[in-house]
């Protein structure tokens, strides 16, 4: 068995825990009323008259037109 520093298991354990917490937040974004893992099975209530998320788009003004180029 091999040994470790101090600093490989700080590593180790901050790995583990982004990779868990990155699959929370997938589970709680997605809208699937049932989730099964190997290791966790769950049903949960969606609320299914919610409406879809809207795609936000920005509006901006026209260009000024820019008269400091013109030559008189």
């Amino acid at each position: 068995m091999e040994t470790f520093t101090l600093e490989q298991l700080g590593l180790f354990i901050t790995l583990m825990g982004g990779t868990l917490s990155a699959i929370i937040v997938a589970c709680f974004k997605s809208r699937c009323s049932k989730i099964k893992t190997p290791c966790i099975s769950c049903d949960r209530d969606t609320d299914s008259n919610k409406p879809p998320l809207k795609k936000v788009t920005e509006t901006l003004p026209p260009p000024a037109e820019d008269t400091a180029n013109d030559l008189p």
